[in-house]
């Protein structure tokens, strides 16, 4: 048994060799709304699998803060899945802040619900620092998805790497805003955005709103 609220705070502090799988299944009208913290300590390691599951046809809401902290030489992966039904609503906010000499990969496996809205916030900080997001989604029949992804190139040498795929079909509408921003100061940097969209219909719409911002050589 869940609370309907929840905060959960994680300290990795070692080298996970496994992926750590968090299930939550929604039931009767079920709703979730939870504050996700993790902090890789220095030279930590680990692999986050979060699962969020509709276990019957009743219309479910799921909100999600995310706030991560990748300290020196550490590299973790947060995996999302939202398999909710087709009449939920699925609302994420993915941020962090990437440190010297670590890497924070974000992945986000998009099938179902009604409404999605996903924002991320996403600080590539330190010297050599690597933020990395994958999004794959599906649409169908009225979805309605809306996308908005900032990356922010601020350290040395760091790397911001943001990959979009979908597919659309029936009258599912998608927008993706997605922005990389370097940052006076980020000298040698790299920043890739890709979004992709396969129409499988004539009434489906997708907007894409690609931004590149530059105050650095």
């Amino acid at each position: 048994t869940y609370s309907k609220y929840l905060e959960l705070t994680i300290s990795v502090d070692k080298v996970y060799d496994k992926p750590i799988l968090v299930n939550y299944n929604f039931s009767n009208n079920d709703y979730l709304v939870s504050k996700v913290i993790i902090n890789y300590k220095n030279a930590s390691k680990a692999d986050f699998i979060f699962n969020y599951k509709s276990i019957d046809n009743n219309k479910h809401f799921n909100y999600l803060v995310e706030e991560i902290i990748g300290e020196e030489y550490s590299t973790g992966s947060i995996t999302y899945i939202n398999n909710l039904n087709d009449l939920s609503t699925n609302i994420m906010s993915f941020n962090d802040t990437v440190l010297e000499e670590s890497s924070i990969t974000h992945n986000l496996i998009d099938i179902n619900g009604s409404i999605r809205i996903y924002n991320s916030d996403l600080n590539s900080v330190g010297y050599n620092s690597k933020n990395y997001f994958n999004n794959i989604y599906l649409g169908k029949d009225n979805d309605l998805i809306d996308i908005n992804y900032d990356m922010k190139n601020i350290g040395k040498s760091s790397i911001n790497n943001l990959k979009v795929e979908g597919c659309l079909k029936d009258n599912s509408k998608k927008i993706f805003r997605g922005i990389v921003d370097f940052v006076e100061g980020c000298t040698k940097s790299t920043g890739i955005e890709n979004e992709n969209c396969i129409l499988l219909s004539d009434t489906c719409i997708s907007r894409s709103v690609p931004v590149l911002l530059c105050h650095e050589d």
